[in-house]
């Protein structure tokens, strides 16, 4: 068995989980068995893999992380190397565990409870539950389906029109979600898609439960949906201004028509938020 490019450590060949340490590795084609050592005349082993050079300032890290992982997986036995099949109890491959694997359905990870279980209008969570699908008829999948347009984002006008970028990334977006994190008084990343981002902000990012907190997303995306398709089909443009108060408001009148808030004025609301 390869030591570099067979899978035996982890979910990956370690020269794709360790590329920086592949790239300065004495032997590339070394196996396994040829990496072990034996201290003295002791019956422990360590691993001996050997580098072209000393790791540079910005590859020590990696090659850290590649010691670490290589010194939780020292074998037991001293055993020759040989194929293990994952499926069957006795490691050896028969029909009936790989049939029985490709008929299993496997499990589909989807962030439901930031889309169901949040206070919002119904048609908003279908809304959100179809972007999260990427399958709202964003620029990217009209062009898919043989439309002829030129592929661009009409909030920020400089990119092409997916959902993760005009619902997440795009300028115009991104200032709604600074005034989000602003009132909350917290500092953080968007994730790459929606999905990670319903997955993490739910509950305060698992810390504790709050429904005007796990519905600002979902009302901020609808937002940004409807005035992306007033400016498409309306040709009505809202000022930068205009986008935060159209969102203030959409958040303080849901919050107030689910009786998530007791404030009777959107300053109230909106400073109430930081003790959310």
């Amino acid at each position: 068995m390869k030591f570099w490019t067979d899978q035996w450590c982890g979910d990956l060949p370690l020269h794709l989980s360790f590329p920086v340490v592949y790239g300065i590795a004495t032997n590339r084609e070394a196996s396994v068995a040829s990496s072990l050592e034996r201290l003295g005349t002791e019956a422990r082993r360590s691993w001996k893999v050997l580098l072209l050079r000393d790791p540079n300032d910005w590859e020590v890290g990696d090659v850290d992380d590649f010691l670490h992982t290589l010194a939780s997986s020292l074998p037991q036995s001293e055993q020759g190397d040989r194929m293990i099949w994952k499926l069957s109890k006795k490691g050896d491959f028969n029909i009936r565990s790989f049939y029985d694997r490709l008929q299993s359905p496997l499990p589909i990870i989807f962030p439901w409870k930031g889309i169901w279980k949040v206070k919002a209008p119904t048609h908003v969570s279908f809304f959100v539950w179809t972007a999260t699908w990427e399958k709202i008829l964003t620029g990217d999948i009209l062009r898919s389906r043989g439309f002829d347009f030129v592929d661009w984002c009409i909030m920020c006008r400089c990119n092409g029109e997916t959902v993760n970028h005009l619902l997440l990334h795009c300028e115009k977006a991104f200032q709604l979600w600074s005034l989000v994190f602003r009132s909350f008084g917290i500092s953080w990343v968007l994730p790459r898609s929606i999905a990670d981002m319903l997955f993490s902000w739910w509950n305060w990012f698992g810390k504790h439960s709050s429904s005007i907190w796990n519905l600002a997303p979902m009302c901020l995306m609808w937002c940004i949906w409807r005035e992306r398709n007033w400016r498409t089909f309306e040709d009505m443009d809202k000022s930068d201004d205009q986008l935060l108060a159209y969102f203030c408001g959409s958040l303080f009148d849901w919050s107030r028509a689910w009786g998530l808030t007791s404030s009777d004025s959107l300053p109230l609301f909106l400073s109430s938020l930081l003790c959310i």
